[in-house]
């Protein structure tokens, strides 16, 4: 018999805690388990986890001082006495039928890992269905080659397999098992380093074409602030999924790690570019990190969508102006695209 323990970190986010506590525990099948972390937060989410902990006896309220993200689900973990776990962000919700469908796709008990492929994604002016994942839904014996194909990366909704911890159900002695490899200290792509060791580890999976996740987009949350440190956090990020064992045994490893440093190398200049602090100095010093110089000599763009590529085409020129230019523009069709409610 499969179980299920939902585990949910807060932090901060009482504008939408409620909401994604009454969607995990109105399901048409219950979760056995819910543990909800409360990480330090100053808003009143403690009240409210407190609240509903009372109420509701398949509640357990934790709560730490602030750690980061990763700090708190690796806390969650500590309860967990379930067959399975599944991740749920406490900004975002599901519907009503999400844990159902879910189980019903891990019936079958060779099957490790069930992921849905599509997300409904909520901003502040559209809601639309967002595909999170390229690989055709069905069944995988994850052979070298597939767990190949795995690994790749075409930007942060474009893997063949979404690399988030939600939206998913997960056999608890895997999480378990690659928990042990995740850092804290890790605050950019942070589900990398937990998901891909997962996915290693799995003999089986499901994708499903279902999109009963609802992400929502929070302009507060550390995704859509200015990270003045991503470039470190990428460098530890990059040396801590070098370190999940095995990994670096699968076919073209070494191609899809250059690539995707790259991907993150792309993305931190966005991030500096769009709080204006994105300059010529720590251009270079990037662009002189050994591991970029090495990913710029081996790099292939066949993986990359058309920005990234020309991106790294400029880096590798170590073109700084150009680059810029670049930037402004991706930002501006971005924001186009947004407005539209399109994705890119």
């Amino acid at each position: 018999m499969i179980t299920t323990t939902a585990i949910i970190p807060v932090y901060n986010v009482k504008k939408y805690l409620k909401r994604c506590l009454d969607s995990v525990l109105n399901q048409t099948v219950l979760f056995q388990k819910i543990v909800v972390v409360n990480d330090g937060s100053t808003d009143g989410c403690e009240e409210i986890c407190n609240v509903y902990a009372e109420q509701f006896e398949r509640i357990q309220a934790v709560h730490k001082k602030n750690g980061g993200l990763v700090s708190a689900w690796m806390e969650g973990l500590k309860y967990v006495e379930t067959s399975h776990i599944c991740f749920v962000d406490s900004d975002d919700y599901v519907s009503p039928d999400f844990h159902e469908c879910l189980l019903n796709n891990a019936i079958d008990r060779d099957i490790d890992f069930v992921s849905m492929q599509c997300i409904q994604y909520i901003d502040q002016m559209h809601q639309y269905k967002l595909n999170i994942s390229t690989l055709p839904a069905g069944t995988y014996c994850v052979d070298d080659k597939i767990r190949s194909v795995l690994l790749c990366d075409r930007g942060a909704f474009n893997r063949p397999i979404a690399i988030c911890r939600w939206a998913k159900i997960i056999r608890t002695d895997l999480v378990l098992k690659y928990s042990q490899y995740c850092t804290d200290q890790i605050s950019y792509a942070e589900d990398q380093q937990l998901t891909l060791g997962i996915l290693t580890g799995c003999k089986k999976i499901r994708l499903i074409d279902e999109y009963k996740y609802y992400y929502q987009f929070n302009p507060d949350s550390i995704l859509n602030s200015y990270r003045s440190n991503m470039w470190q956090k990428i460098v530890l990020l990059m040396r801590t999924i070098r370190k999940i064992p095995g990994i670096e045994e699968f076919p073209d490893f070494e191609f899809q790690y250059n690539t995707q440093y790259l991907l993150h190398m792309a993305e931190c200049f966005r991030n500096e570019f769009n709080h204006h602090q994105f300059h010529k100095k720590f251009y270079v010093e990037v662009l002189d990190h050994d591991e970029i110089r090495k990913a710029l000599k081996a790099y292939g763009t066949e993986k990359m969508r058309r920005i990234d590529k020309i991106i790294c085409h400029y880096a590798e020129r170590k073109k700084y102006y150009s680059t810029w230019v670049v930037l402004a523009l991706f930002k501006s069709y971005y924001q186009l695209r947004k407005k539209l409610g399109r994705q890119l």
